[in-house]
């Protein structure tokens, strides 16, 4: 099917759509703007994205993309409780997607160029600022009012900038006067006409920009602005009608758009863009380098790449157990067991890549890099749940985070698993994970962390690896205790550490050797300067010395 039979494809559809009722398009605008004013409260109390850590930001947009399927869910359920909102609001998306459709046809023929491909007499010429607002519907009309009355957020998702700004991308309204005169003019005078005038006027324009990049490279223009030409004779304006409009371009527009002659990687990286997830304006070294787009970036930034890659990973089929005996690490390239490899069942073998090895040192050297949290202290932080500003007592401690601490405060923690708690139903029976039988509850500790209360073992398997980990603990003392001492250095028993302790608080003036014969309690006890009478019988120092021979011991002394 060529690009015009798509297009007259389209329209034959759009024919079709039955048509909306005043009253259905009535309370379908009400509907619509219903969810774009609970969805602009709810991201208002979430707060700014936050500029902080990663692990802060994925945190902001997990709670984002929960806001925004419990505003879907309850819009979806207004629909069914009403049945005509339904029928309507399926009438509305079968038509927003075969224009959305017939766009996209429209820009491939442009080559990029948007409806410059369209001779003169096809286009609609721009509306002035008055025209256009009186164009607008009495629903984007309500919708601009609402977004002036409440707290601008500057997250709003991309299907609430496609109802909001008219200017980007145009609300389909049942009543587009502008729109079904083009139509109507397009079907008269025959799109094959337009495409024949459209490639001659397509490959002048190519031209004429052909001209502008070589004077933007002689003039060296900065990236992100356009170029601006001066004439003498204000009639040779008007003849580059082309040129004019560059001079007039939205400071949005003159920031994304690359400058002519200026290829994607020689843009500042300090320049601003726009993800089209997250709906953020990001520097340019937060966008992973991309060829296939006109800046040399990527549409999405790397933090929603990550979690577009953990949604990935979710929706991955589980392997339960390894299907290969061995495989080479990714890291170090040595093939090892798949014993030496951890638990993945994401991946297609049911690995990791990486050995438990490499994983360790990978830990290791992150460890290492993070500061003692004695220098990451700081006095006071902001719940992200509750906003307050708090001590730093009152938030719980986190080696992992830039500061030390966790993002929510210790009240908020609580009230959190709280509400976990009194949602939390405890699940009647539970695959132990260690011995793979299904037990009931009863044979399950109870656990907080978990959706279904229980822990992941049994108890009969928590008291199996508690005994397995003492017997590990008392191995592994035994072979410290037998290791032998290192050569050249004797190891003294515990009554030659006492007597050698004792002789240090011997009188001055008594004999040395006698400190190995007396006592360690009576020889501390013995005040400076003092005499000592001991009554030691002779044949308990072989005793006292376990066998070393010494000379007999005076009596008195």
């Amino acid at each position: 099917m060529s690009a015009v039979e798509h297009l007259q494809w389209i329209e034959e559809q759009l024919d079709a759509l039955p048509k909306l009722t005043p009253e259905s398009a009535e309370r379908l605008r009400e509907h619509r703007i219903r969810g774009i004013t609970l969805l602009r409260q709810r991201l208002a109390a979430l707060g700014p994205y936050p500029a902080t850590t990663a692990e802060e930001q994925a945190v902001w947009e997990n709670q984002k993309r929960q806001i925004e399927e419990d505003v879907q869910l309850e819009m979806q359920t207004e629909r069914l409780m009403e049945p005509p909102l339904e029928e309507a609001w399926d009438v509305w998306l079968a038509k927003d997607k075969l224009k959305a459709m017939k766009d996209n046809t429209m820009v491939d023929l442009a080559g990029g160029m948007g409806g410059s491909w369209l001779p003169e007499s096809l286009r609609i010429p721009p509306l002035s600022p008055a025209s256009a607002y009186h164009q607008q519907s009495e629903g984007q009309l309500q919708v601009q009012a609402a977004s002036m009355s409440q707290p601008h957020h500057e997250h709003a998702s991309p299907h609430h900038e496609h109802l909001d700004h008219q200017d980007h991308h145009p609300v389909h309204e049942p009543h587009q006067p502008a729109h079904d005169q083009h139509q109507q003019v397009l079907k008269q005078q025959g799109l094959e006409q337009g495409l024949e005038e459209g490639l001659e006027q397509h490959q002048a324009v190519l031209e004429h920009e052909q001209q502008l990049q070589h004077h933007a490279l002689s003039q060296h223009v900065q990236p992100g602005l356009a170029v601006q030409q001066h004439y003498e004779d204000p009639q040779d304006q008007q003849l580059h009608p082309h040129e004019h409009h560059e001079q007039h371009l939205p400071p949005q527009q003159a920031q994304h758009d690359p400058a002519p002659g200026l290829g994607p990687l020689d843009m500042d990286p300090g320049s601003m863009k726009l993800c089209r997830r997250c709906n953020q304006h990001k520097p340019l070294s937060q966008f992973y380098k991309s060829k296939a787009n006109s800046d040399g970036h990527d549409g999405r930034c790397k933090a929603c790449d990550a979690l577009q890659c953990a949604d990935r990973r979710r929706k991955k089929q589980r392997v339960e157990q390894p299907t290969v005996e061995s495989k080479p690490c990714r890291r170090c390239g040595e093939v090892k067991l798949a014993t030496e490899f951890y638990r993945n069942k994401t991946n297609p073998d049911g690995l990791y890549n990486n050995c438990k090895a490499c994983f360790a040192a990978d830990a290791q050297e992150r460890r290492s890099r993070l500061a003692p949290l004695e220098d990451r202290a700081v006095s006071q932080k902001t719940c992200k749940r509750c906003q307050q500003t708090k001590p730093a007592s009152d938030f719980y401690r986190n080696k992992l985070m830039a500061d030390g601490l966790y993002s929510h405060c210790k009240l908020c923690y609580g009230q959190a698993a709280s509400e976990r708690s009194a949602e939390r139903q405890i699940a009647p029976e539970k695959l132990c994970r260690r011995c793979k039988v299904v037990k009931t509850s009863e044979e399950f500790y109870h656990s907080k962390m978990t959706s279904d209360g229980l822990q992941s073992y049994c108890k009969a398997c928590y008291a199996a690896a508690a005994v397995a980990r003492r017997e590990r603990i008392s191995q592994a003392a035994a072979l410290n205790e037998q290791q032998p001492a290192p050569l050249g250095e004797p190891q003294a028993l515990p009554e030659q550490h006492a007597s050698q302790e004792a002789a240090q608080h011997l009188p001055v003036g008594l004999a040395p050797g006698l400190a190995q014969g007396i006592p360690t309690g009576l020889a501390a006890g013995l005040p400076p300067g003092t005499s000592l009478q001991v009554q030691l019988e002779q044949e308990e120092v072989p005793q006292l010395m376990h066998g070393h021979v010494h000379a007999p011991m005076p009596q008195d002394y």
